[in-house]
């Protein structure tokens, strides 16, 4: 159930109990008439509210139900003195609420003192204040009561407050009460119920005995002895009579709450000795005197081999591979009552070491003292100590032969504590003392190294691990420096430097150092050299290659001079020879001017503009179907501009599209499809045609000059056209590649990185 509809349920039922009250206090239950004592018994259910959920209930009760109005209806023969008796009413409520509800968890003394309290209030009030007030009532009411009455009123009334508040404690121990106010059950209250049930048993047959005795010894001699019998004090005896029984039960319930958890716990520490004397790992066990053995744990198998059934009854000492020493044990813990950490050898394979310890107590059942003995297998500690021990030898050896200085330095004076035979052969070498412990850093450092040294103390005192360098003065040895902090509960004790010697490697560093730079100069020498011999070896190929287009010419205008003059006298046959020298002389010439163009692609001053190669492939194919008289279909895609050298690419350009446009001849036209793709800064143009196209494992040799794909016999050419493209395309940061099929076509590739920006 949520708060908000739990809140408004209390609130209803607080309002609710009020207002019952009200109606119940039409049956007011009456001890005494002329005296006017009654127990104000409807106010019990306004009371467990209150005791329940707290004083603002209480209130709501007080305030919203009608409580306020029960003293009228009971007792209206106080006319406005019952003002002053519905204020303790509510008093009595509210102080329930505040310091006696489930809320405030106080002790039982405190609800008992908090009574005596309201009760000598209340008296005194009651005594002082309602004769006043009686008097000035209206004429109907106006009254006057004697002394004796209001004190046996009074009396009454704070006796019948202190029986409800009782039996709303009482109550308040019953499981089932709990439950229904929805407070959490106390704790081992399951017999409340049938405790209070027999306490009021117990107090209902001394009641009906005390009324039978009373009727016999009034019947013998005419006296009543009953405190049920009627006279002047006989109101204050039953409320009284009810108090008791009332504080008998909650002691009683208190008591037996108590008892129940004092059981229940000790009977859970008997469990968890049970639990702990079955499962300890030690083994525990009990002798006389004699040395017999009285009792022992179960874990007796583990250290002397034998079980808990078998050892009980025997001889201590005869569990031991050295009975005499046993013996002797036995004797000197019954003569100085404590005897511990005694080392002895088992008797059993494998023959375990124990330690046995011990010490003397008194047993009133065997009328003297007892020996309790702990016996404890570390034959795998020792095996584990012998480990720690070679293993501690083991790094103290490795320490000690370490070539690198290590040395443990004091986390607040930075003493020297601890150092190894490097670091102490380096003292006694470059300061002429023996390094020791408690020495300090101006004994063993120079004056500038004792003040770096202390600053990197402080650096990882601060920020933790450390690392430096240091050039020393005297042995000018370069030392790689790492320090580190010892930490102890998160608080540096100490602090660990490891020093290598980087001498050796240092110099060779700048011994390489020193070669790469005269490495480097020869190296850009011969470089310059080398671009040289190439830049006049290009210029000698260029022109060698110019000047053989001179003869070349000279033969073809001959041959065209001899054809024209003499054409009407040759043979037939002669003529087609001579068409066939000058179309020789054409393939060369144009053979010498491609070379020339390859020369010149290999060493000219690149002039680099932005270029527009849609526009320059447009124009080309337009250019090179004309000169071919082949029709070409071309879809070209956006391109994106170049910066690169403009004769050099149309060149490129040039030789692609020639080629598709060549070997499409067959086809009666040309299909070329150009575009480009851009990634990461790399511009990717295509040029695709469905010309004869190639057998895929002749591609890797067609960048290749002179070589061809096809016989020259078929196809034009001189095999240099793809050798000038790829060489084109490396001089401007590219590369080209090729791929094709036999009878589907081809596709050239030139690859461009970083070569200017998309427009």
């Amino acid at each position: 159930m949520d708060q908000k509809k739990t809140t408004v349920i209390r609130l209803a039922a607080s309002v609710a109990s009020g207002w019952l009250a009200l109606l119940l206090a039409q049956f007011p239950l009456v001890i005494d008439s002329i005296y006017s004592v009654s127990i104000y018994w409807s106010l019990i259910l306004p009371l467990m509210i209150s005791w329940a959920w707290g004083a603002e209930y209480a209130a709501i009760a007080c305030t919203l139900g009608g409580v306020c109005a029960i003293p009228f209806i009971q007792t209206p023969e106080f006319g406005m003195g019952n003002i002053l008796i519905s204020s303790f009413c509510v008093v009595a409520i509210m102080m329930t609420g505040g310091f006696f509800s489930e809320k405030q968890k106080r002790r039982r003394m405190t609800f008992y003192i908090g009574m005596i309290l309201y009760s000598v209030i209340c008296y005194a009030m009651i005594n002082s204040m309602l004769p006043n007030i009686l008097i000035h009532n209206a004429t109907e009411y106006k009254r006057y009561i004697s002394p004796m009455i209001l004190s046996t009123y009074s009396m009454g009334f704070i006796l019948s407050i202190f029986v409800l508040l009782c039996a709303v404690k009482v109550l308040f121990c019953l499981p089932v009460v709990r439950k229904v106010f929805g407070i959490e059950k106390l704790p081992y209250s399951g017999k409340n119920l049938q405790v209070m049930c027999a306490v009021f048993g117990i107090a209902a047959a001394y009641a009906l005995i005390d009324q039978l005795v009373d009727n016999a010894y009034f019947n013998g001699r005419g006296i009543h002895t009953s405190i049920f019998y009627h006279s002047s004090g006989s109101p204050i005896k039953i409320l009284m009579a009810i108090t008791a029984a009332l504080l008998i039960c909650d002691f009683v319930l208190f008591d037996t709450m108590r008892s129940m958890r004092s059981g229940t716990e000790l009977q859970i520490s008997e469990e968890r000795y049970r639990t702990i004397y079955s499962n300890m790992i030690d083994t525990y066990l009990e002798i006389d005197r004699s040395g017999r053995i009285l009792r022992v744990t179960p874990s007796v198998s583990d250290t002397l081999g034998h079980s808990e059934d078998f050892v009980t009854g025997k001889q201590f000492s005869s569990f031991f591979d050295d009975n005499a020493a046993a013996d002797i044990y036995t004797a000197r813990l019954f003569e100085s009552g404590r005897l511990l950490n005694i080392e002895l050898t088992g008797k059993e394979a494998p023959c375990p070491d124990l330690l046995v310890s011990g010490k003397t107590m008194y047993r009133t059942e065997l009328g003297g003292n007892v020996g309790a003995i702990t016996i404890r297998n570390i034959t795998d500690y020792k095996k584990t100590e012998a480990k720690r021990r070679e293993l501690s030898a083991m790094t103290n050896a490795i320490f000690e032969s370490n070539r690198d200085l290590i040395w443990v330095v004091d986390g607040n004076d930075f003493t020297l504590t601890y150092f190894n035979r490097a670091f102490s052969e380096y003292i006694l070498r470059t300061r002429g003392i023996k390094a020791a412990r408690g020495s300090t850093i101006s004994e063993l450092f120079t004056e500038s190294e004792a003040e770096f040294f202390e600053q990197s103390y402080c650096t990882v005192l601060q920020k933790g691990n450390f690392f430096s360098e240091l050039r020393t003065e005297k042995e000018q040895l370069s030392l790689d420096l790492s320090f580190y902090p010892i930490r102890v509960s998160r608080n540096v004790v100490n602090i660990s430097v490891f020093a290598k010697d980087m001498t050796k490697q240092v110099n060779a560093e700048q011994e390489i150092l020193r070669l790469n730079e005269g490495l480097e100069k020869m190296v850009d020498e011969r470089t310059i050299e080398l671009k040289d011999a190439y830049r006049d070896l290009e210029s000698y190929s260029y022109t060698v290659t110019h000047e053989f287009k001179t003869p070349v010419r000279e033969i073809d205008a001959y041959m065209s001079i001899i054809e024209e003059d003499n054409a009407d006298i040759l043979p037939e046959q002669s003529v087609k020879d001579l068409h066939s020298v000058r179309r020789i002389c054409s393939e060369a010439l144009d053979m010498i001017q491609k070379m020339m163009v390859y020369s010149k692609a290999g060493y000219m001053v690149l002039n680099i503009e932005d270029i527009d190669m849609e526009k320059m492939v447009r124009e080309v194919v337009e250019e090179v179907s004309m000169s071919h008289s082949i029709p070409c279909e071309l879809t070209c895609y956006e391109l994106p501009h170049i910066s690169a050298d403009k004769f050099l690419m149309r060149v490129a350009v040039t030789n692609i599209i020639s080629n598709s446009i060549k070997f499409s001849k067959k086809h009666g036209k040309a299909e070329i499809t150009v575009g480009c793709m851009i990634s990461s800064g790399t511009k990717t143009y295509y040029f695709t045609d469905k010309g004869v196209g190639f057998t895929p494992n002749e591609k890797n040799d067609l960048f290749a000059l002179y070589n061809r794909a096809h016989n020259s016999g078929d196809y034009d050419g001189s095999g240099i056209g793809l050798a000038v493209v790829q060489r084109i395309c490396r001089r401007s940061a590219g590369e080209a590649y090729i791929f094709g099929k036999e009878g589907v076509g081809c596709t050239v590739v030139l690859e461009f990185r970083g070569r200017g920006e998309q427009t």
